[in-house]
């Protein structure tokens, strides 16, 4: 046999040799945590034909405004985006400073004027919404006729994080003030930190404990 052909074919075996026991031997891939968020600000005066608010992912300086006393509500939509479970969520929601938050100290910050919870966990694929109820402040007559602010919410595993923010505007008309009751808001609002106000019938919401 040719000396030349006889290395040519010890070297292929060679090389799909090694191949091969690199492919039994390597490690597999490690499923990693994928957050996603969604953060929606209600349509002012408007709701669907259930009589259920309507979350928009923003609005501009053209839709209606948000006056002094009314209330504005946010859905917070954290979703599993990986495949394996997901624990310890935190979750953060920084409010403009024109809002006042309406619900339990117990999930307020007065140092930087944020809501935070903690998921306690999220299996694979799945989906909690949370509504959180503000109300605007007194606003200056000195002030812009229309001001459009952002209201930004963050969810952060142990390796995964994501955020997402909702623009919305305010004005100086007058317009209704804080509802003494919940509105609809859908079967699909899992969970809520309204408290003080009680669930009503058709709401479809349980109490936000100290962990969701």
């Amino acid at each position: 046999m040719n000396i030349k052909l006889f290395f040519l074919l010890i070297g292929f075996f060679l090389l799909f040799f090694a191949k091969d026991a690199q492919s039994q031997y390597a490690q597999p891939e490690i499923e990693r945590e994928r957050i996603t968020v969604d953060k929606l600000v209600n349509y002012p005066d408007k709701k669907n034909k259930g009589g259920e608010l309507i979350f928009l992912d923003n609005l501009s300086p053209s839709d209606p405004k948000f006056s002094t006393g009314r209330a504005v509500f946010f859905k917070i939509r954290v979703r599993n985006a990986s495949g394996i479970e997901i624990r310890n969520i935190q979750v953060v929601d920084y409010l403009p400073s024109q809002l006042i938050f309406v619900g339990s100290p117990k999930f307020y910050k007065r140092e930087d004027h944020s809501v935070r919870f903690v998921i306690q966990s999220l299996a694979p694929g799945e989906v909690k919404d949370f509504i959180i109820q503000t109300k605007v402040k007194a606003l200056a007559e000195g002030q812009e006729k229309i001001t459009c602010v952002i209201n930004k919410a963050e969810a952060r595993s142990e390796s995964a994080v994501d955020e997402d923010a909702a623009r919305f505007c305010l004005g100086l008309e007058k317009g209704p003030a804080v509802p003494t009751e919940l509105p609809k808001t859908g079967a699909s609002a899992l969970l809520s930190i309204l408290l003080g106000f009680g669930v009503g019938a058709g709401f479809g919401i349980r109490r936000l404990s100290q962990r969701v």
